[in-house]
């Protein structure tokens, strides 16, 4: 079979190309929908997306309108923990279970005749079922037993130089007869505590000489509060609160205090 050679096209490359426009005018004129309005349409469109996210980007001010509620709740509750600190004031410490140091610092005080210690009366019989001593307004047959064995504490630390004073109420003078084996000087003021309890507490402090008072709850936690000392500890039957006047004057010192049960482990320091 004879090969036929195929006629060459008019775009064939042995042909001289000639190009359609006689200028770059008349070829920007024909080719202006092919690229001019597809770049116009994607810029538009990034310049469209760059400007949304500019406008949607938080400032401080945007957010803080948008959270004011919790900002609101946030800061009132700052400020109601650093008043609670503010005015809870110190706390005592429970010598009954402290360290060997602050025990020393007490019984050196108490040597110098610089403590004063205030001791709420043993368990009143009105408010117990157990067998009352004698009177309804007076303490326990277990709470004559409890404040034999706080006077014997007491008696450890030495009460040589020391004024006892009491309540006139049955269950305090009660508490200090068990506690001490006589009667002791009662004072009223042991039993009216108001606001001037501290005022009276230093008035009758003699220098050089401890100081026992048997009094109330009451009395004890208006003494805290004069004292700016925190409220929380529970004051219960015979607890014991001590605090020092050294004869240089000055604000007087709360030590801390001791639990009718825990003075063993006071002297085992």
């Amino acid at each position: 079979m004879e090969y036929t050679r195929p006629a060459l096209s008019s775009h064939s490359f042995h042909q001289p190309f000639t190009y359609p426009y006689t200028n770059s005018y008349m070829f920007f004129r024909a080719n202006y929908q092919n690229f001019y309005i597809p770049y116009h349409r994607s810029s538009t469109i990034v310049m469209s997306k760059l400007n949304t996210t500019t406008k949607n980007k938080p400032d401080f001010f945007s957010v803080l309108a948008k959270y004011k509620y919790l900002a609101v709740v946030v800061i009132a509750g700052l400020i109601t923990i650093a008043t609670y600190f503010l005015l809870k004031g110190d706390s005592l410490a429970n010598l009954g279970q402290a360290n060997a140091i602050q025990v020393a610092d007490l019984k050196l005080r108490w040597a110098n005749g610089d403590v004063i210690a205030l001791v709420r009366h043993v368990e009143r019989c009105d408010h117990s079922s157990a067998p009352c001593l004698d009177k309804a307004d007076g303490i326990t047959n277990r709470g004559r037993d409890a404040a034999i064995a706080l006077g014997k504490e007491f008696k450890k630390l030495g009460i040589e130089k020391t004024d006892i004073y009491s309540s006139p109420l049955t269950r305090t003078s009660q508490s200090a007869l068990f506690m001490f084996g006589h009667a002791n000087p009662e004072k009223n003021w042991l039993m009216n505590c108001k606001k001037n309890m501290l005022h009276d507490v230093l008035q009758q402090k003699v220098n050089g000489r401890n100081m026992i008072l048997i009094t109330h709850s009451e009395c004890m936690a208006q003494l805290e509060k004069s004292l700016k000392l925190s409220t929380s500890t529970t004051l219960d039957y015979g607890i014991s609160l001590f605090i020092s006047n050294p004869e240089s004057g000055g604000t007087p010192l709360a030590l801390g205090f001791i639990d009718a049960q825990n003075w063993q482990s006071v002297f085992s320091n």
